[in-house]
This record gives structure tokens, C-alpha cells and sequence, in this order.
């Protein structure tokens, strides 16, 4: 995806053929991310956890606990057992996030196209993001299934359970560096797009927040919420490039010019806003002349 030359016309030609398929990839990663959050909350709900008070009370004990049966046997047994629907949402999540990315990467050339003050780089950064993120996602599931199965074909052990493999380790990196690009490409496009008029301030603020939304995601209790906020950001996407945006296509995306928003509702009707009229000078008072009281004798 290259950004093209600097023309109205010949952007809004680029942009005809490639608005439909980005709208596509935006609603793909709606699907894909819907698909992801049921599916790994369904499948989260079965798995089986450790007793709290067994884990305690096994921590009391005197003695290392490295050789003794991990709790963990029954969840990563769980996890072997409902391998493919691990594996088939690592794909959701690889696919939402690529298709996503690409959604993204579109409305970076558009936006780049009438604000040229967005830096050429910043329009790869949703792309690469995408790319990186959602490999990370997919190998994540892969070397948890590694993982999995190797403490249950070894001696089953804490220290066992609790080693930490190469893969993993690789795949927690790639995902930390595509959500870093991921977050500057998300909020810096959103910005720009929302001065060029090709987003309400509205879906330009939420951008924005899903860009910081997602270097916070890396903690598991925000990142729920910022999967759902971005899918309905997304959405909005999709509806935005197919043409099916309730109030009507923007102004920007008709003419290839930014077209920022008005500041006012009044700028908006076409009124100007007339200075408040200069109080009027106060006129000198005249002076009062005293009369002389005549003395009555």
C-alpha cells in the first residue's frame, strides 16, 4: 500500500478501488475479533484452577516444592485436550489483527493524502503493527500447546510447569514491539484523520484512546475492555468505507480535500460570528451652574 500522487482526483480514483476491500478487512476484524473474545471466554470458563487453600497450604510446608506434582496438570491437560479450539482462536486473533492493520493502513493513505503533515513512516505503522501482533497472538497459543504437552509427557512437575520456553518468550517480544507500533499508528492516524475531516471528533477520539488503550491492554484487566472498544471502532470503520455511514458520506472523503470540521455550531450553518459591538463613548457631563439665593432682608 503506497501513498499516491498528490492529485484530489487521482486520489479519489485510488481510493474507489481500494474502499471496498478495506471496508472488508475492517469488518473481517470485527468478525474475527468477536469470534476470539466468545470463544476464549467460553473455553476460559472450563478450565480447570488450583485450589487456593491446596496452593497455600502446600506453600507452608517445609522443603522445596520444585519436585512435587504441579496443580497445574489438570488445566494444562485441559488445554492438550481442546488443543484445535486453541488453535483456531490464535487464527481469529492472527487474522482480526492483520485485517485490522490493513483497515487502518488504508485510512493512513487517505488521510496522508490531504493532511501532509502525517509523516510517510506513520502510515506503515498500523501495518507492521498488525503483522507483528498478530503472529505474536498465534504463537502465543502455539508455544502454550508446546508447553502443555511436554510438562505431561515429562515428570509433571512445578519445576516442570513453571519453565518458561524459547517460543514463548519470542512471541511475548514480537507481540510487545506490534503493540508499541500498533498504539503510535493508532492514535497518530486517528488524530490526523480527525483534522482532515475524514472522522467525526467523536470516532477520532476513540481511535485515539484505542491507540493508548492498546500499550495498556498488555495488562489482562484492561485488555478485554479495549478489545471491545476497538471492535466497535472498527465497525464504524467498515461502515465509513462501504459508504453505509448512517449520517451520509464526509465531506473529505467527496472532494479528496481536508475538509476540517467546523468549530461551531453556527460556522457550521455558514454564519459568521460577529464581534460584540464597542460600548459607545460616555458624553461629558455639563456642568451644573449654582444659582445665587437672593437674601431676603
Amino acid at each position: 500500500m503506497a501513498v499516491v500522487e498528490q492529485d484530489p482526483q487521482k486520489q479519489l480514483e485510488w481510493e474507489a478501488r481500494q474502499r471496498p476491500r478495506a471496508g472488508i478487512a475492517a469488518v473481517v476484524a470485527v468478525l474475527a475479533m468477536l469470534g476470539g473474545l466468545i470463544g476464549t471466554v467460553q473455553l476460559g470458563k472450563e478450565v480447570p484452577n488450583p485450589s487456593g487453600i491446596e496452593t497455600l497450604q502446600r506453600a507452608l510446608k517445609p522443603g522445596p516444592v520444585d519436585q512435587l506434582p504441579s496443580l497445574q496438570i489438570p488445566a494444562l491437560q485441559y488445554l492438550v485436550d481442546h488443543q484445535a479450539a486453541w488453535l483456531a482462536l490464535g487464527a481469529l486473533g492472527m487474522l482480526g489483527a492483520i485485517a485490522g492493520g490493513w483497515s487502518m493502513g488504508f485510512l493512513a493513505v487517505a488521510t496522508r493524502a490531504r493532511r501532509p503533515e502525517l509523516r510517510r513512516w506513520v502510515v506503515y505503522l498500523p501495518i507492521v503493527g498488525g503483522v507483528l501482533a498478530g503472529l505474536a497472538f498465534f504463537m502465543r497459543e502455539v508455544a502454550q500447546l508446546i508447553h502443555a504437552n511436554d510438562v505431561l509427557d515429562g515428570p509433571r512437575t512445578v519445576a516442570d510447569a513453571t519453565k518458561i520456553g524459547g517460543v514463548l518468550i519470542f512471541a511475548s517480544a514480537l507481540g510487545f514491539f506490534g503493540q508499541l507500533a500498533t498504539a503510535g499508528g493508532y492514535v497518530l492516524v486517528s488524530l490526523h484523520a480527525m483534522r482532515a475531516g475524514l472522522l467525526t471528533r467523536l470516532l477520532g477520539y476513540v481511535g485515539i484512546v484505542v491507540g493508548v488503550g492498546t500499550v495498556v491492554g498488555i495488562f489482562p484487566q484492561a485488555a478485554s475492555l479495549v478489545a471491545i472498544i476497538e471492535v466497535f471502532w472498527l465497525a464504524c470503520l467498515g461502515l465509513i468505507f462501504l459508504r453505509l455511514w448512517p449520517g451520509g458520506e464526509f465531506p473529505a472523503w467527496r472532494t479528496g480535500n481536508a475538509e476540517p470540521w467546523p468549530v461551531s455550531p453556527r460556522a457550521a450553518r455558514g454564519g459568521a460570528v460577529q464581534p460584540a459591538p464597542a460600548p459607545a463613548p460616555a458624553l461629558p457631563r455639563e456642568p451644573q451652574v449654582r444659582r445665587k439665593r437672593k437674601k431676603r432682608h
